[in-house]
């Protein structure tokens, strides 16, 4: 079941732009919204009520059937009517993640950060 969004305004005294809150259940976590272009969403993830894995299976609900994420940034105003999102970029640690309409499967993802995040422990 895809999970629902919802946008939270600009927070000037946290210093965070117009964020997104991706909830379900107790488990949630916000990302502030850095930049949109060409159906990439870039975000900076904050408030983590969730661990990586949930987090990353609640982006890959927001391309589901069901989901409200793109209506969500049409009426927003960061993606045209006729414009989807294609990826959401958001970093793990230090590691970039793609979760995207046409990849969003989470073992695949979380095998991929695990991976990833073995190869950084071992560089000293």
């Amino acid at each position: 079941m895809p999970v629902n969004v919802s946008l939270i305004p600009e927070e000037p005294e946290r210093d965070k732009k117009e964020s997104l809150f991706f909830q379900e259940g107790r488990e949630s976590f916000k990302a502030e919204i850095i930049f949109c272009h060409m159906g990439v969403l870039f975000l900076q993830g904050y408030d983590y009520k969730a661990k990586y894995r949930r987090q990353i299976e609640l982006l890959a609900s927001c391309f589901e059937d069901g989901s409200n994420f793109d209506r969500l940034l049409q009426d927003a105003g960061y993606i045209k009517p006729w414009e989807k999102i294609y990826g959401i970029l958001m970093p793990f640690g230090n590691i970039p993640i793609l979760v995207s309409r046409y990849n969003h499967n989470v073992d695949e993802i979380m095998n991929g950060l695990e991976e990833q995040i073995r190869k950084e422990n071992r560089v000293v």
